[in-house]
């Protein structure tokens, strides 16, 4: 009994230096901490438990700080960016389908193929007129010279 005893004592004693060691341990990190930003330096603590578990604390160094701000602000602006750009394509988007129905135009993906071989000598015809219409600008301006 006397044994079971010492090792409950044992136990209880264990827990509480385990949290004696961690709120010392806190308190030396947030002291490394003050001293940091005061001076404006690194600061590297390492301590190793009475287990033998080491525990590392680095202070951010002031350089450090300014990439991780910078870096912060472009991925703000990035973000502002995109939720325009989200905006933008539902915007386009509407423009799109009021096209659509106004002129009452299929788009690509949906035509059957005759509608699209139609479509596609539409097309053609329409750019043997813009040809023709070009030359004739050009006959014109040169005939001005």
């Amino acid at each position: 009994m006397d044994g079971k005893m010492n090792e409950k004592r044992f136990t209880e004693s264990s827990i509480s230096e385990d949290a004696i060691f961690s709120k010392c341990l806190n308190g030396i990190f947030e002291k490394s901490n003050e001293l940091a930003r005061l001076y404006n330096v690194i600061v590297v603590v390492m301590i190793v438990s009475f287990t033998g578990k080491p525990f590392l604390f680095k202070s951010p160094s002031s350089l450090e700080l300014v990439r991780i701000l910078k870096l912060q602000k472009t991925l703000y602006s990035v973000m502002k960016d995109l939720v325009y750009e989200k905006e933008r394509a539902k915007v386009l988007k509407k423009r799109h389908q009021e096209f659509l129905q106004k002129y009452e135009v299929k788009e690509i993906k949906n035509m059957k193929m005759d509608e699209a071989i139609t479509f596609r000598d539409n097309l053609k015809a329409l750019q043997e007129i813009i040809k023709r219409k070009k030359m004739d600008i050009e006959d014109l301006s040169s005939q001005k010279e």
